[in-house]
Order: C-alpha cells, then structure tokens, then sequence
C-alpha cells in the first residue's frame, strides 16, 4: 500500500494508505473529526485535495552524486584522482566536464577540437610550472 498525503482546509495534512491497485483520487474526505477528539465518530469529510510529496526513504539531503545536478561534485573527485596526470590528459577531462555540465542545464556545448586541446594543455603545463609542487603558497 502507498501512503498518499491529503490536505484538509480545517485540519492540514493527513495521511490515507491506498493500494497500488487503485488510482489516488483527486480529493479525498477528510478524517478528522469537528469536535478535535481521536475517539469522535463525528469525521470532518471535507473534500480535501491530494498533495504530491516525494517519498521519504528517496529523499537524501546533499545527494548521492549518482543523479542529475552532481556532475562537479564528480569532477572535483576525478580531479583529485587524475592530479598527477600529463597537461593533455588533464585538458581532455576538463573538455569532458564543461562539455557535460552545458548538457546538463540544456545549453549546446562547445565544440572541441584538438587545437583548443592543445590551448588548454599548454595553460596548465604554464599554471604547473608557476605554482611549485606539494605545499600551496601561504599554507
């Protein structure tokens, strides 16, 4: 049985369990009572209208990375794994990323060819050269 979650104009939110046999109705009759007492045998039954809600067992605060909407949080762990790689392989996921977060957001992603490849690798070679190696400046 699913749990679907009806909203009464009196009484706000309740719960009504419905098998997935059935369709959930548009509205449903409210189950609380007019005088406010569990024990009542005076129920509300004001249609009350259905409210979409997302499960809770689904619901994972911060994400799992697994889904849509996490592709930096994926390339900010890949950078970690691949920062000993050479300038070209770095440039070529750093092509790989931009391109799948235009994807992502429904934007047309920028074409790549070798030369800008090539642009990009020759920037970080530079950036590598610039910034000494192990500890960061300042640290």
């Amino acid at each position: 049985m699913a749990t679907q979650v009806f909203n009464c104009p009196e009484h706000g939110e309740f719960d009504v369990n419905i098998p997935f046999s059935q369709d959930i109705p548009q509205t449903y009759p409210c189950t609380g009572s007019w005088c406010g007492d569990a024990t009542c045998c005076d129920p509300c039954a004001r249609p009350s209208p259905h409210v979409i809600k997302p499960p809770a067992g689904i619901v994972v605060q911060g994400g799992t990375g697994a889904g849509r909407g996490h592709t930096q949080a994926r390339a900010d762990s890949r950078f970690n794994e691949t920062a000993s790689l050479d300038p070209r392989s770095k440039a070529e996921l750093q092509h790989r990323n931009i391109t799948a977060e235009h994807k992502e957001v429904g934007l047309v992603p920028p074409k790549v060819n070798s030369e800008g490849i090539r642009k990009t690798a020759a920037g970080i070679a530079a950036d590598n050269k610039r910034r000494p190696r192990g500890r960061l400046a300042g640290a």
